[in-house]
């Protein structure tokens, strides 16, 4: 187990299910090349939860000598028939195959993070789903993510959120593909999908299932009853996989009250840009802290790219309020290197989860700034139907 990645968490009631939240960043096998594993997995109370709750990534590059990854890491899972009272999570690592695994490297907040939901009908989620692999060619319903949800009021906002496993350009160069949450069989208004995009100059492709987290803010959805489902398509050479070895994928929709939410929504990137610190494109908002005790609850779900046809591309995101770090910083580091190669282009889709406390009541302005370090250059917020920037109080 990596040191510290342990909460406690007292639970309220015996009927509520409780949403647990990892965040961290990972590397896999080093210095091995060509293919590596590594299992993550949460558990509770020395055992496991119910249901289960791990994934796999794996990182293959044909033809690399060497591959050191450091990403960004997120899943989310639901605990189900637990008990009242005080419980334990932390987190476990196995590292399969070669190479050594690489927990929590420039990460500011390696955090498990539990939250037990309402019962009110203000939550819905789904874990059904299998496997949806070698897809090619145009969109199709990925099977089992499915999720009916009975929308209480007009004027709420819809929280979706898809915790899942994606793979694409595989066995190739400059293969890209998409995975949409759609409502009621169409894609909405305000689209929410990610894209992914793998290119290692000069090998002989790529084969990289990464465990993700995608989050978006509904506005103006009607109320009564809406059916959401999952989407992916393939552009470019090779094919998509979808949810490969891990438990299950989550599906979630929570209905949110106006204001409950401070956020920003939008498709500005900030792309191909040197030097730093700066802010990123469109990225900020305004959260009103109700109390100076209170903890905050921060979301950035994106899409980063360090280092272009380089090795050794080297970035830094961070949250600050009013263009300070936070009392409890909120930042993350991203190193891609694949020896054997003449360069790496690697769009990989993330979401980072923080809290922080020590803000004073009032207005805070929220905004994310960038670093580029290393070779080559940084590009944030590639091919999505949103960006979901968001802060709200916790309980």
């Amino acid at each position: 187990t990596p040191v510290g990645r342990a909460a406690q968490f007292l639970k309220t009631a015996d009927s509520t299910t409780l949403m647990v939240t990892y965040n961290d960043s990972l590397r896999l096998g080093y210095p091995c090349p060509e293919q590596s594993t590594t299992y993550v997995e949460i558990r509770m109370d020395g055992g496991y939860m119910n249901p289960r709750c791990y994934q796999r990534r794996l990182d293959q590059v044909v033809g690399a000598t060497t591959k050191n990854l450091h990403d960004h890491y997120q899943t989310v899972c639901v605990a189900e028939n637990v008990p009242k009272g005080l419980h334990q999570f932390d987190v476990w690592v196995y590292a399969a195959g070669c190479g050594t695994s690489y927990v929590g490297w420039d990460e500011s907040q390696p955090m498990v993070l539990v939250q037990e939901l309402p019962t009110d009908g203000s939550v819905s989620y789904v874990k059904a789903g299998t496997a949806f692999g070698e897809h090619t060619g145009t969109w199709a319903q990925v099977s089992g993510r499915s999720l009916a949800v009975t929308k209480q009021s007009a004027s709420s906002l819809l929280r979706l959120t898809l915790a899942d496993t994606f793979r694409v350009s595989y066995p190739c160069n400059q293969g890209y593909g998409e995975l949409e949450i759609r409502m009621d069989g169409v894609a909405m208004t305000k689209r929410c999908f990610v894209g992914k995009y793998d290119d290692a100059g000069g090998s002989g492709g790529n084969d990289h299932h990464g465990p993700m987290v995608m989050q978006c803010i509904q506005e103006a959805i009607p109320a009564g009853p809406h059916t959401f489902t999952v989407w992916t398509r393939q552009l470019g050479c090779g094919s998509v996989y979808v949810g490969w070895d891990r438990t299950y994928p989550l599906l979630m929709a929570e209905e949110l009250p106006a204001g409950k939410v401070s956020y920003w929504t939008g498709t500005d990137v900030t792309a191909n840009v040197t030097g730093g610190w700066a802010v990123a494109a469109g990225r900020q908002f305004t959260h009103t802290v109700s109390d100076a005790s209170k903890h905050v609850k921060i979301t950035l779900s994106d899409t980063l790219r360090t280092g272009y046809y380089c090795n050794g591309g080297y970035g830094h995101l961070e949250v600050r309020a009013d263009s300070q770090p936070l009392p409890e910083p909120c930042k993350f580091g991203q190193y891609q290197a694949v020896g054997g190669t003449t360069g790496l282009d690697f769009h990989w889709p993330f979401q980072l989860t923080c809290v922080t406390g020590g803000l004073t009541k009032g207005p805070h302005l929220f905004q994310v700034y960038w670093i580029a370090e290393g070779c080559g250059s940084l590009y944030l917020g590639w091919n999505r139907g949103q960006t979901l920037f968001s802060a709200e109080e916790l309980p």
